[in-house]
C-alpha cells in the first residue's frame, strides 16, 4: 500500500515558510515573534498529528476490509465435484462399466447351462424349471443420472427429494455404458429383463419412458418394480426379489449398491466391508457391481444415516472417518 505522505511535506513547508516570514517581522519585537512562531508551530504540529491519525485509521480500515474479503472467500468446490468429473469425463469409468457388463454376459451363458443356478438368496426351492430372468437396478446401473449431479455441483446445492422428482419427470437420463448392449443380448437370448428400483411409484411412468428411450426398445411397467408399488415394497428390495423369484429363475443381479443384492440395513462402513467378504463367492459371478462414486449407502453409513446433520457436521465426520492415512482399510 502507498502511504499518502504529500500532505505531511506540505505542512512542513508551511511551517518553514511561516517561521521564516515571522523571523523577519520586527514590528512586534523579538519576543512577540517567538510567541507567534511557537503558536504557529503548535498549530502545524497538531495538523500533522491529526493527518497522521487519519492516515493510520484509513490504512487500518483498508486492511480490515481486505482481511474480511479473504475470510469470506471460499474455494469454489463441491463434495461431488471430483466424482462427477470422473463419471462424466473419464475413460476409466466408461471401461469399468463396459467391463462389468461384459462379465455379466459371460455369467449369463454359464447360468443358462446350469439349471441349479440362482443369483437370489431369496430363491431356494422349486425354481429350476422357471423361465430365466436378470434383475437390474435402474439408477447408475442402467440409467446414468450424472447430469442431475452436475446440476447440484454447478449450483452448489444439495440433493433434495423435490429436485430429484423433477429430474425423474424430465426423462433425460442417458444409458450407463454397456447397459444397452447387455440388455439387447438378454432379449436375444429370450431372457426376461426386470428392473427393481427405489424410485417411487409416482415416477414409474417417467421411468418406463426413459428406459424405453435409452434402450431403444419397449419397456413395460410390469417390468419395472418401484418402491411403494405394493404395501410391503419398501426401500428394502428383498420383498420384490422374493416376488420375482416365484415366477422366474433369477440368473443374475446387477446393481451399484450393496442393497441391490442383499439387505444390509443401517450399519457402519466397517460392517459393510465385513458383510461384503461374507458374500465373496457371489461377486463377479452371480452379482455384478457397477461403480458409483457419486452417492449410495456407502456414504450414508459414514454419517450414520442421520439426515438431520448439517453439511459441516457431515463433512467433519467424513474427515474423521478418513483418518490421517496412516492405516489401510
Amino acid at each position: 500500500m502507498i502511504w499518502p505522505a504529500e500532505p505531511l511535506f506540505n505542512d512542513f513547508r508551511f511551517v518553514y515558510a511561516l517561521l521564516l516570514k515571522r523571523s523577519y517581522n520586527r514590528s512586534g519585537g523579538a519576543e512577540s515573534c517567538r510567541r507567534k512562531a511557537a503558536a504557529s508551530w503548535r498549530f502545524a504540529l497538531s495538523r500533522i498529528v491529526l493527518i497522521a491519525l487519519l492516515i493510520c485509521n484509513f490504512a487500518m480500515a483498508i486492511q480490515a476490509k481486505e482481511a474480511a474479503v479473504r475470510k469470506t472467500e471460499v474455494r469454489r468446490t463441491h463434495e461431488q465435484l471430483q466424482a462427477a468429473l470422473w463419471v462424466r469425463t473419464s475413460v476409466e469409468y466408461d471401461v469399468a462399466c463396459v467391463q462389468a457388463y461384459a462379465l455379466a454376459a459371460m455369467r449369463v451363458e454359464e447360468a443358462l447351462a446350469d439349471p441349479s443356478w440362482s443369483a437370489a438368496i431369496e430363491q431356494t426351492v422349486d425354481y429350476h424349471e422357471l423361465p430365466p430372468a436378470v434383475v437390474l437396478d435402474v439408477d447408475e446401473t442402467v440409467l446414468d443420472n450424472s447430469t442431475f449431479q452436475v446440476r447440484l455441483v454447478s449450483q452448489n446445492i444439495d440433493f433434495s427429494a423435490k429436485l430429484w422428482d423433477q429430474w425423474v419427470a424430465e426423462e433425460q437420463a442417458v444409458a450407463v455404458p454397456g447397459a444397452k448392449d447387455f440388455i439387447k443380448f438378454l432379449v436375444a437370448k429370450k431372457i426376461a429383463v426386470l428392473f427393481v428400483t427405489n424410485r417411487d411409484v409416482s415416477g414409474e411412468a417417467a421411468t418406463v419412458n426413459n428406459l424405453s428411450a435409452v434402450l431403444d426398445m419397449p419397456v413395460t411397467k410390469e417390468q419395472v418394480l418401484c418402491k411403494s408399488e405394493q404395501a410391503d415394497w419398501t426401500s428394502d428390495k428383498t420383498a420384490r426379489r422374493a416376488h420375482l423369484a416365484k415366477s422366474h429363475r433369477l440368473l443374475l443381479l446387477v446393481g451399484d449398491d450393496f442393497n441391490d443384492f442383499v439387505l444390509l440395513g443401517k450399519v457402519s462402513p466397517q460392517h459393510r466391508v465385513e458383510k461384503g467378504k461374507e458374500y465373496q463367492q457371489h461377486w463377479g459371478k452371480k452379482w455384478i457391481q457397477l461403480p458409483n462414486p457419486l452417492y449410495g449407502h456407502w456414504e450414508k453409513s459414514i454419517f450414520k444415516y442421520d439426515y438431520s446433520m448439517s453439511d459441516e457436521q457431515k463433512l467433519n465426520i467424513k474427515y474423521e472417518t478418513l483418518g490421517n492415512g496412516s492405516t489401510a482399510n
